[in-house]
């Protein structure tokens, strides 16, 4: 069993770590961890990169945590480019975290460079200044920025408002699972395989307007050598007047629903239909119980982001 530590913005990074005395700043209390261990972020503001710089193991991973979810708040807004930077770290699990204050097009909520084996889990993104449900503008150059991190695992995010929700580079057997992608940016997940037959799987996502009104670019979009893709169990929305597709992969140009369905074999048991959020004004996006996404995993789970 490793350590547990807790961080806090009103923290003191000369204390112990502990709930009742955390850390201040990321840079010391992520400097004091060792494979196994947690670090805890208590509810607040955050102005400052997460830029863990050790390592966890297969069987010991880093955990770093909001300590209820969505309430450690990563703010961009005073010109920080990224909120969540792994680079040469490997095994991290980074979960809980809410990002705010996006600046198109320069803003990624996460950049993650030659990492194996991490994971980002149940994430949620803000609108950006200007942009609501009605008026959906871009805010975020990108919510995942990956680069040769194999075996990621990105899960239960909320990407609202970039130009691209996930985008994997030479990342094998990447697994993008449970997301949900709002708003007026280009690309949902976009793969750029280094080899042959490289394979990635993207289930039970829901896409939302993930088009410009006037741009035909697609939700999923393989780039490079043709990817071993499986894409299965996703909810797809593309308002009417919209120019958008579902899918591109090299060799098929952006194509809609019925024919990527047909051309690829892939996305056999997913649905194209308006999904019915809960209350996306106020930035709530689970599912209303009319929804065609609701319970539609084949575990009953939701399509897209879970309720928590």
């Amino acid at each position: 069993e490793g350590s547990i530590y807790y961080i806090s913005p009103s923290g003191d990074d000369s204390r112990s770590g502990s709930r009742e005395e955390p850390w201040r700043s990321f840079a010391y209390a992520t400097r004091q961890l060792v494979p196994g261990d947690e670090l805890v972020l208590q509810p607040g503001v955050y102005r400052e990169i997460l830029r863990p710089r050790i390592s966890g193991s297969i069987d010991r991973k880093i955990r770093i945590r909001a300590e209820i979810p969505h309430q450690a708040v990563i703010d961009l807004e005073q010109a920080l480019p990224v909120a969540v930077e792994l680079l040469s770290v490997h095994h991290l699990e980074i979960e809980g975290l809410r990002i705010r204050g996006g600046l198109f097009p320069y803003s990624v909520a996460y950049l993650v460079l030659d990492s194996h084996g991490s994971a980002l889990r149940n994430g949620r993104m803000d609108y950006p200044k200007g942009s609501d449900f009605k008026q959906l503008k871009l805010g975020y150059g990108a919510g995942v920025l990956a680069h040769l991190a194999p075996d990621l695992v990105v899960a239960d995010h909320l990407f609202l408002c970039a130009v691209t929700g996930v985008s994997l580079s030479h990342s094998p057997r990447s697994r993008v699972e449970h997301n949900t992608f709002v708003g007026e940016g280009n690309y949902g997940v976009v793969m750029i395989s280094g080899t042959a037959d490289e394979p990635y799987t993207i289930r039970h996502n829901l896409f939302y307007r993930t088009i410009l009104g006037y741009k035909s670019n697609p939700a999923i979009w393989g780039f490079g050598h043709s990817p071993k893709l499986v894409s299965d169990g996703n909810l797809f929305y593309i308002p009417e007047g919209h120019k958008g597709t579902i899918g591109a992969l090299p060799g098929l140009d952006r194509v809609p629903f019925s024919e990527w369905q047909r051309a690829t074999g892939l996305d056999r048991n997913s649905q194209q239909a308006e999904p019915h959020f809960t209350a996306p004004e106020q930035g709530d996006f689970s599912l209303l119980t009319d929804s065609p996404g609701k319970g539609a995993a084949p575990d009953g789970t939701n399509i897209g982001i879970s309720d928590r």
